[in-house]
């Protein structure tokens, strides 16, 4: 197993938030094994010098997107487009410290499977699959021309489940699919470019909540006080 130890370097105490020095660290394989102030002894095993620079935790971010279309993408940007893009964004995020991000709604299990059989280089990388809205949701990206979901069910990064029955569906789907956590959009979609009220939740009382109740797994429902006192 590949051993290495790290040497001259600010450690940052995130319990007492101060800069720590005179430390050492061993890393074996791609784990950190001891943490040491003062010499690691061992002459055979190779060091690296930080050269003074602030060693702390990786960062988590729990709300990105890398697989998402961008706004001057057009609707012409492919998949596979996108899956390349994908990595060269995780690759920039692993390198501004980034260790750990949450995708909320894009990346799927094939992102996730990407970094951990090392295609891709990136974050620990948790996926939500495809985001769930209702008709005419914030989810919902059609335009008012738009009558069909050919778009949304043919590589969309979003499915349109109204009312108990579809939103059970499209949960259980996504989780046979291997995400981690489940991504859904609770508002009604702007109109006229007027802004939303935050009380104003699209998926109401006594349908899909009643489902969400029993889901664990659930990212990104709006803390207004009717969904407060639906989850509770």
């Amino acid at each position: 197993m590949e051993k290495k130890i790290l040497t001259n370097f600010d450690l940052l105490d995130t319990e007492k938030g101060v800069l720590k020095n005179n430390y050492q660290i061993l890393i074996e394989g791609n784990k950190i094994t001891e943490v040491k102030k003062g010499q690691i002894n061992s002459s055979k095993i190779e060091k690296i010098n930080l050269g003074g620079r602030t060693l702390m935790p990786g960062l988590i971010d729990c709300h990105v997107h890398i697989h998402i279309g961008q706004f001057n993408d057009n609707k012409s940007v492919h998949e596979s487009e996108m899956t390349a893009r994908s990595s060269k964004i995780l690759r920039e995020m692993l390198l501004r410290g980034f260790t750990t991000v949450r995708d909320a709604g894009g990346a799927d299990y094939g992102h996730k499977m990407a970094i951990e059989k090392e295609y891709f280089i990136g974050p620990r990388l948790f996926v939500s699959g495809k985001i769930l809205s209702q008709t005419g949701g914030h989810g919902d990206h059609r335009g008012r021309a738009d009558f069909c979901e050919c778009a949304i069910n043919s590589g969309g990064i979003e499915i349109i489940a109204d009312g108990v029955d579809e939103v059970r569906k499209a949960v259980r789907e996504q989780i046979r699919q291997g995400v981690d956590q489940i991504k859904i959009m609770t508002v009604i979609i702007v109109l006229e470019g007027k802004a939303i009220r935050l009380d104003q939740v699209g998926f109401v009382s006594g349908s899909p909540f009643a489902l969400l109740n029993n889901e664990p797994r659930v990212c990104h429902l709006p803390v207004t006080p009717a969904v407060v006192k639906m989850k509770v």
